[in-house]
């Protein structure tokens, strides 16, 4: 930063964490969330419910990540289970190598391990919600493809993840979670969220889908206009 003429942050909680480690930044800078290229993550196209053998009336959850401790994949599969006993037309798919984790074979889950790059719109449009429970993520890549796919979404409530729910209308940003400060965390050590909090959210998403569905704005997730800016 002290060598740069200016400084892009992609989030305005990265640019928080920046200025409580070295005070307030002096240089020209700007918050550009990432972006997606619109014509390769859209929602009308092939998916992958016929091979999966996924019924019509199943609602199809989605996740995915690189996975390690701080995305809360042991905490997402739990929160599909207490779901999935009041609602059993549920299907849920992890997407992402989960490396060090070993699940056994669920009922109505489907690990789909590391996905090609070509395929992930595939996958995103096999499924009806995005859900995204990373305890603390600056701004993720999947969180925009899953936007630009045109899934209503939840987000945790830390980092920078709910800056992209609320600019482009996509979902629900949970507050499941106590608000973290800026100091040091044990990263790798992540509180289980609020389930009750979450299933509320869910519930407002699923029993509403059409219309969240409708409001996405997934012109504000378009890789183009984060490249102009």
């Amino acid at each position: 930063v002290n060598y740069s003429s200016g400084v892009v942050f992609v989030s305005k909680y990265c640019k928080e964490i920046y200025e409580h480690l070295f005070g307030k930044l002096k240089k020209p800078h700007k918050i550009i969330n990432n972006g997606v290229p619109l014509d390769t993550f859209n929602p009308i196209g092939k998916n992958f419910r016929s091979e999966l053998k996924i019924e019509d009336n199943q609602f199809v959850l989605i996740s995915s990540a690189s996975w390690r401790r701080h995305k809360r994949l042991e905490e997402t599969i739990k929160f599909f289970k207490i779901i999935s006993k009041s609602i059993p037309n549920l299907t849920l798919i992890i997407l992402g190598e989960q490396k060090n984790l070993n699940f056994q074979k669920e009922k109505n889950i489907i690990f789909a391990g590391q996905i090609k790059e070509k395929d992930l719109n595939y996958w995103y449009r096999t499924a009806n919600m995005y859900i995204h429970l990373a305890w603390i993520e600056p701004n993720s890549n999947s969180q925009a493809e899953a936007i630009a796919s045109g899934l209503p979404s939840i987000c945790a409530n830390n980092g920078g993840n709910f800056e992209l729910i609320n600019k482009t209308k996509a979902g629900i940003v949970s507050n499941c979670d106590k608000k973290v400060g800026l100091g040091l965390i044990d990263y790798y050590n992540p509180p289980e969220p609020d389930y009750n909090v979450l299933i509320n959210d869910f519930l407002k998403i699923y029993n509403n889908y059409e219309n969240y569905k409708k409001r996405i704005v997934r012109d504000n997730v378009d890789i183009l206009k984060s490249a102009k800016e």
